[in-house]
């Protein structure tokens, strides 16, 4: 991100700033918003930096300390350890008990433990909890585009597994990935679909999928399944009329 965006930015930043808490912005406020969004997690940053600064009125907090928050809570959200995310968000900190740690001949594990001890503190509090609460996106939503993968997977093993229990397993898990509610099926208002009927539907679904396999595979013998895999799981989920 160049330097000119990343002050546009900024300047959005301490336009959103309480009014209350502007008095403590300061050419260092800009200049550590510069280095954030420089940095790796710079995008994690631009985006609970300016969607979080009503945390500042409601826990009184200023500009810095609002950043620092920021800024470990993106850290922790990219994967790193606590007590990475607090030497990285603490670098004065982290020379500190570095010194320390030379100075009383500790060993790396208890340089970690004393990092880790500061880290789960900060983490702990109002603010750090609050943004972390704010970041949070459901697994089912972050990971759903494996889902068509997964399907994808099943279906290549249920048709050419080598082993029988395997194609046999594989179907049966399908099945219960396959397994939609009933009412996202159309039906006539007269009509009552039973578990029997939902469960014939999916059998037929999969029929359709082995048919349409092996048709794809007598048109183009060398194409593969992954090419084709798209195809039979909009063709086994269709909602037919």
């Amino acid at each position: 991100m160049s330097v000119p965006l990343t002050l546009d930015i900024a300047d959005e930043f301490i336009d959103k700033i309480p009014k209350r808490m502007k008095a403590h912005v300061n050419a260092e406020i800009r200049n550590e918003i510069v280095t954030m969004l420089s940095s790796d997690i710079g995008d994690n940053c631009r985006e609970a930096m300016l969607a979080n600064t009503d945390l500042m009125d409601e826990y009184s907090t200023n500009p810095e300390r609002y950043l620092k928050a920021v800024k470990f809570a993106s850290y922790i959200n990219i994967g790193k350890k606590t007590y990475e995310a607090f030497a990285l968000t603490h670098p004065d900190k982290y020379k500190e008990y570095k010194q320390q740690a030379e100075d009383e001949g500790w060993d790396l594990s208890m340089l970690r433990n004393k990092l880790s001890l500061k880290g789960a503190n900060f983490k702990k509090t109002q603010l750090v909890t609050k943004l972390l609460a704010r970041s949070i996106v459901p697994l089912g939503i972050a990971f759903s585009h494996y889902k068509a993968e997964a399907v994808g997977v099943l279906a290549d093993l249920m048709i050419n597994a080598d082993s029988q229990r395997v194609q046999m397993e594989s179907a049966d898990k399908l099945l219960t990935h396959l397994n939609v509610d009933k009412s996202e099926f159309a039906i006539k208002s007269e009509e009552v679909m039973t578990n029997q009927n939902v469960i014939a539907t999916l059998a037929g679904a999969l029929d359709k999928m082995v048919s349409l396999h092996q048709k794809e595979k007598e048109i183009n013998p060398n194409k593969s399944n992954s090419v084709i895999m798209d195809a039979i799981v909009t063709e086994a989920t269709r909602v037919h009329k």
